[in-house]
């Protein structure tokens, strides 16, 4: 019982690190994008 609570532990991590990483990979695409229309806009 308590080795399936220990691999239920460990995929919840697992899978909130894979989110957090998509997430901020998204953000920072966002993010670059924004830049390069502002560079644009400012020429």
């Amino acid at each position: 019982m308590l080795k399936v609570d220990v691999y239920t532990k460990i995929l919840q991590i697992a899978f909130f690190t894979d989110v957090v990483s998509k997430t901020i990979v998204i953000f920072m695409k966002f993010t670059i994008v924004l830049r390069f229309y502002s560079t644009l806009n400012c020429l």
